[in-house]
């Protein structure tokens, strides 16, 4: 079951940073073409110009690149059911819910390294490695760890089924569990 996709799945606004993905994704081209994998970028238009620029920079540089605007939830998770690395190339985020929607379809994040304790990270952490971490702000960096990341098959897969595991090991009673605790440290110091 080979996973083809290296997705990312933002809004197309300046403050995502989706060009980085886009020019590292570019400069991969061959590299990724011969190894089976296919850049997906998908994401809403914020800023008509900013959008255009990233779709040009990817449409050009990687021809098998496969650009999708806003996308219906089922029709997303079927890609990212697809998808080997879920790329979140925004360097400052308050959660980042389609990391959290890539890992649950089994895809291995990739986050900006400074995002260990924000949002969706703090869902997925924990004592095992379940993102992958590179410098969001610069194609080069994020390139190589693109290489790196599929690259080691064995570690991307581990890496994927600890952050689907993750990603889906909050239900109701989890849920239900955290609110009573939270609840009871509350009533407890009042």
């Amino acid at each position: 079951n080979h996973r083809k996709y290296v997705t990312c799945c933002l809004r197309l606004v300046p403050a995502k940073n989706v060009h980085v993905y886009c020019e590292a994704l570019a400069s991969l081209s061959m590299w990724l073409d011969t190894n089976g994998f296919v850049p997906l970028l998908c994401g809403a238009t914020g800023d008509q110009n900013y959008a255009e620029k990233c779709r040009k920079i990817l449409r050009e540089g990687c021809k098998q690149a496969v650009i999708y605007d806003f996308l219906p939830a089922e029709e997303l998770a079927t890609l990212l059911q697809e998808t080997a690395i879920n790329i979140h190339t925004a360097p400052y985020e308050a959660y980042g819910m389609t990391i959290i929607e890539a890992a649950g379809a089994g895809a291995a994040p990739l986050v900006h390294y400074n995002w260990k304790d924000v949002g969706a990270t703090q869902l997925l952490a924990g004592q095992d490695q379940t993102f992958f971490c590179a410098d969001m702000e610069s194609p080069t960096d994020l390139a190589n760890q693109v290489k790196a990341v599929l690259g080691n098959k064995d570690q991307l897969q581990l890496v994927a089924t600890r952050a689907r595991q993750k990603a889906l090991g909050w239900g109701e009673a989890e849920f239900a569990s955290s609110l009573l605790s939270s609840v009871q440290s509350m009533l407890a110091g009042a």
